[in-house]
């Protein structure tokens, strides 16, 4: 077994630090530095207390040389307790991104909660955190909670210790269910035990390992258990089918400690079952169900006995003498069917039922089921009107969006709200979210086993998998405009797109299937058109979601691989490219932004070979890159959105490089575009050099796909007047088109928003510039 952490051998404790939240310290910090605020909105009409948000944070390069002490505050100077870490650093080794933990008093329903980041210069006397490697877990101990994990890679043991004593929560058989049974100790082989984060605030506990049952199944599995000094403990649970054979029945059993006598679901509190001392069977006890988006089925003897019409929140409250406990799913209502139930004796918190088959396809070999859940250990009794708890992944602390933009982490953007025939730009995207917001919970498309896979209909098995990286296109309008939607659908749309549709073993390891049916079957294939890691990795700076890295990471494997063959292949100069444009856009695109975060020099070199292969491989007189595409008038052709796609990956390269040969190469395409494929009467690009589609235009895949190279080709030195002119009018078209998505295909899917929104606050910037410049 690994023990990868220098030093935390059996049974050391580490110390840490933690500001106390004294006011002599809170007075002592106003003479400290200021780093930024952060303000934390709440969406979901839940009044929250004591619970535990981690956010990340940019900052410009240079701005801090390491990791400071840090100190967080409220506004009337009162220190909260924080903890904060690096994510990422720029090349010069000053933090690019850093996580910061804090533990939030209170926060009203629809309200808002803000406090300051402060760099501190002194601190109070540390109070003490001990960790404890055991031989198959770890118990970690804070002043006021200890937790201990087993085998399995679950809490196996909390409890509170208050001024009337120890408190305990759940016992010490925490269960893994799979395949609807107990997984037991022999059945589980450990591979890497590690704590991968430590501090005042939060510690984070990684352990993977291999499972073998009974009827010779095999999987993978990977936990993460984030225990927090509050009491609050957020555990990430995968498994990766590995042989042929379903999943069915995945969840977790938890051994409750005594002395609690009722649970709260939904209204009032009933007795638990059991707590009579008669025991039981599985069907008296008392739960909730989501059997669809829109209908619940609560289970047991309770006041709301049977089908409702709800998206239940995902959460029951167990409550006892000066204590209660909180269980809740993650995305329980969306990643239906889930299902929680409790008796006197313990709780289960399913995953996937383990009498449910509709969805069996989702796990054949090569794919995860994963499931997350947040314990809340509480001393004392909850207020009788106290609603289901929740699992509080919702809060985000957000800096504004001038942080953002100046930290220069994504580049160069603009904030404006850009103003076109019809309306706004944000105007624009964020009523076409409206709208796909009510089509889904209308027709009940895009729950989390299909979250953002646009498809026909409903029974349609063919998915599009995220098109165009949607979930970074969510992502970034927040960091645009602090719209809380696109933080907590983006999230969604990062996780279901590494965890549904990426694969995680054999040849298909890190690759996504292009078009998949049902999720499962081959489809298309493996195609590195399709392939986006910038949501999952924007979704781990801005969260600390380590998951997510690894399986970008994962993803990166295939396309350094590609990179390095283009290469070979590029460089020769044939006739015509054996890949499209886009292959090589949205690769070099992932290998950019995985160097940005990792700072791993295998993507620097793969960066390096594509780039020398697509500047080898452009047509240096018509200037496209030229394919085999059937036109009696070409004897190559090209697609402009494809294009579009790789002239922006090379635009944003030659913003971090200079790189002179880039610059000459999105000139000389911005001439294919304007010589070849702009129709004046329609004042329109055509949407492919093919004669199939010679009187094509798609406006709404191929305008805001290539707006952004044409600008930067005339912010580079191309500004003769027709080119302006045809920028203009693209742009016009493109307004045109964004303001009627609904009216078109590809309107009515997630994917027209990826593609509407992904790339356009670049244009903005570099046409504001350029016009700018020339007035």
């Amino acid at each position: 077994m690994k023990t990868p952490l220098p030093g935390l051998a059996l049974g050391i404790c580490v110390t840490l630090l933690m500001m106390s939240p004294s006011r002599d310290a809170a007075l002592a910090a106003d003479a400290n530095r200021s780093l930024a605020s952060l303000t934390i909105r709440e969406t979901r009409g839940i009044e929250r207390e004591h619970v535990a948000v981690s956010s990340g944070l940019p900052f410009a390069r240079g701005r801090l040389k390491e990791v400071p002490p840090i100190i967080a505050r409220t506004p009337s100077g009162e220190v909260m307790a924080s903890q904060f870490g690096a994510l990422a650093h720029w090349d010069d080794g000053s933090l690019k991104w850093g996580l910061v933990s804090v533990i939030v008093p209170e926060i009203k329903a629809q309200g808002r909660f803000t406090f300051d980041l402060v760099e501190a210069q002194s601190s109070d006397p540390p109070v003490e955190v001990a960790i404890h490697q055991l031989d198959r877990g770890f118990r970690v101990e804070y002043p006021e909670v200890s937790v201990t994990t087993n085998d399995s890679g679950l809490p196996e043991s909390i409890v509170r210790q208050t001024a009337a004593g120890r408190i305990a929560f759940i016992g010490s058989k925490s269960k893994l269910l799979l395949q609807g049974r107990p997984v037991q100790s022999q059945q589980i082989r450990i591979d890497d035990l590690r704590v991968e984060e430590q501090g005042p605030v939060r510690t984070v506990l990684r352990t993977r390992g291999q499972l073998s049952l009974n009827e010779g199944a095999s999987f993978a599995f990977l936990s993460r258990i984030i225990v927090y000094s509050n009491g609050q403990i957020s555990t990430s649970y995968t498994v990766i089918n590995q042989q042929v054979g379903r999943l069915h029945g995945f969840g977790v059993q938890v051994a409750l400690a005594d002395r609690f006598q009722t649970v709260q679901i939904s209204g009032a509190a009933v007795r638990l079952p059991g707590t009579d001392g008669v025991t039981t069977p599985q069907n008296d006890d008392v739960g909730v169900r989501q059997t669809s988006a829109e209908a619940a089925v609560f289970l047991g003897k309770q006041p709301r006995n049977g089908a409702v019409r709800m998206r239940h929140q995902g959460g029951l409250r167990l409550i006892g003498e000066s204590k209660h406990l909180e269980l809740a799913i993650h995305d329980f209502w969306q990643r239906y069917p889930s299902e929680l139930t409790a008796n006197a004796a313990r709780a289960r918190m399913w995953f996937y039922p383990v009498d449910e088959n509709n969805a069996s396809r989702l796990y054949l070999p090569g794919r995860s089921a994963r499931g997350e859940f947040t314990i809340r250990a509480v001393a004392g009794t909850p207020p009788e009107e106290a609603v289901a708890p929740i699992d509080h992944t919702d809060l985000h602390g957000f800096a504004g969006a001038e942080w953002y933009r100046d930290s220069g982490v994504l580049g160069k953007y603009s904030l404006s709200d850009f103003k076109l025939p019809g309306g706004t730009y944000n105007g624009h995207v964020e009523e076409h979210m409206g709208y796909l917001q009510r089509r889904k919970f209308i027709v009940n498309e895009f729950g989390f086993w299909d979250f953002g896979d646009g498809r026909g209909s409903a029974d349609s098995a063919f998915r599009r998998n995220n098109e165009f990286g949607i979930s970074y296109a969510m992502l970034f309008h927040y960091l645009r405009t602090g719209d809380r939607r696109f933080f907590i659908e983006g999230v969604a749309f990062a996780k279901h797109f590494r965890d549904v549709d990426t694969l995680h073993s054999g040849d298909m390891k890190g690759k996504s299937i292009r078009h998949t049916d049902n999720h499962v079957d081959g489809g298309s294939g493996y195609d590195t058109a399709h392939q986006w890691v910038e949501g999952m990795l924007l979704e781990y700076l801005l969260t600390g979601d380590r998951r997510s890295l690894e399986v970008a990471r994962e993803m990166g494997v295939p396309l350094i691989a590609f990179a390095h063959d283009m290469h070979k292949r590029l460089t020769t100069k044939p006739n015509t490219l054996p890949t499209t444009e886009r292959n090589l856009g949205w690769t070099l695109i992932s290998l950019m932004f995985l160097e940005e975060v990792t700072g791993d020099r295998q993507y620097a070199d793969a960066i390096k070979a594509l780039v020398a292969g697509v500047v080898a491989s452009q047509d240096q007189q018509r200037g496209h890159w030229p394919r085999s595409l059937p036109h009696k008038d070409f004897p190559t052709g090209g697609a402009p959105f494809m294009l579009g796609v790789l002239t922006e990956a090379l635009m944003r390269y030659h913003e971090k490089t200079g790189d002179r040969a880039v610059a000459r190469s999105i000139v000389k395409s911005s001439y294919w575009l304007s010589d070849e494929m702009w129709n004046p009467e329609a004042k329109n690009i055509r949407y492919k050099q093919w004669d199939r589609f010679w009187d094509s235009y798609n406006d709404g895949r191929t305008i805001p796909m290539v707006l952004p190279g044409m600008i930067y080709a005339e912010h580079l030195g191309r500004n003769d007047e027709r080119f302006r002119q045809i920028i203009d009018d693209t742009l016009r078209v493109y307004a045109r088109s964004c303001a009627n998505l609904d009216q078109h295909g590809e309107g009515r899917n997630f994917k027209s928003m990826g593609m509407m929104s992904r790339s356009m606050p670049r244009f903005f910037y570099y046409f504001d510039q350029s016009r700018r410049t020339s007035r």
